[in-house]
């Protein structure tokens, strides 16, 4: 027991003799020989270096947000790269396709351009036709003028009434060249009226509405135009048979009736030996000439 306190008081000597020392050193370093004030000092300067640690770790942890922060920048900066890329990409592909559509469309439009001028000529073609038609059957242009209230002519917008007009006055000379052709062959006319056009029976026919022209015995402009309206509406092929059959019985009346009057003249019309159709209608308007092609 007295070795151990022996011992410990031998440490203890030893250790407040290495603080003495450390002490000794410590005041010729730093100058201070006043021990209180030496802790004092070094106190503050622990304290001081404290928070220089403290601050030092603060801008650690700053530097190390800002990185992050920069780190998150570049991710999106690459990515936005890349998405710039791929819009451009989108944005040069709509661009080809829009010029690929603007191609297409003015080819389409050059094309269309094409049709209308060809259209357009047929139109022409179609208006010269038929007036020159409407001319060469002896149609009255009062008639059509007073009908449309216009003296322009021929256009798109009237073509089917000109072909209506030429419709009537092709059917008039059929008629004509009908009850001509009744004559000369002495065939009833109940039995020719039915076929006009053509020789031997007709063939069955579709049942079909017609706007029939003007059939009936010829009048002044003035009294044709009054029934216009009425001669528009459709008739069966059996109405249209009896309507001819009548016509051509009003013609031949009509003939005989001029026959009695002048003894010298033909019985319906006066054929041309150079033209083989009928030139002038005894029983028709004044001052028209029609003409029909020769069979």
């Amino acid at each position: 027991a007295e070795a151990n306190e022996k011992r410990r008081k031998e440490k203890e000597e030893h250790s407040v003799g290495a603080y003495e020392s450390k002490f000794k050193q410590i005041q010729d370093i730093s100058g201070e020989q006043d021990l209180d004030k030496l802790v004092d000092k070094f106190i503050e300067v622990e304290d001081k270096n404290f928070a220089l640690f403290n601050y030092v770790n603060e801008l650690n942890n700053q530097i190390e947000i800002l990185q992050e922060q920069i780190a998150d920048i570049k991710k999106e900066i690459r990515h936005f790269e890349a998405q710039g890329v791929e819009l451009e990409d989108q944005r040069q592909k709509m661009l080809d396709q829009m010029e690929d559509k603007c191609s297409q469309a003015t080819k389409l439009a050059a094309e269309y351009e094409e049709k209308i001028l060809s259209a357009k000529k047929i139109l022409d073609q179609c208006r010269a036709g038929i007036d020159s038609i409407f001319k060469k059957v002896g149609c009255d242009r009062r008639q059509i003028d007073h009908l449309l209230q216009s003296h322009d002519g021929v256009t798109d917008d009237n073509m089917l009434r000109y072909l209506g007009i030429i419709e009537e006055r092709t059917n008039e000379l059929l008629m004509a060249q009908a009850t001509i052709n009744a004559k000369e062959q002495n065939i009833s006319l109940r039995e020719r009226a039915p076929n006009l056009i053509g020789d031997g029976p007709s063939g069955p026919a579709p049942h079909v509405h017609v706007h029939l022209p003007n059939t009936e015995d010829r009048r002044d402009p003035e009294d044709r135009e009054e029934k216009a309206e009425e001669e528009l509406k459709p008739l069966t092929r059996e109405e249209l048979k009896q309507r001819a059959i009548d016509h051509v019985r009003n013609l031949e009346k009509r003939a005989l009736q001029e026959q009695s009057k002048h003894p010298d003249m033909s019985p319906i019309v006066s054929r041309e030996k150079n033209t083989n159709g009928v030139s002038r209608s005894v029983g028709g308007e004044a001052g028209k000439t029609p003409t029909s092609r020769g069979r």
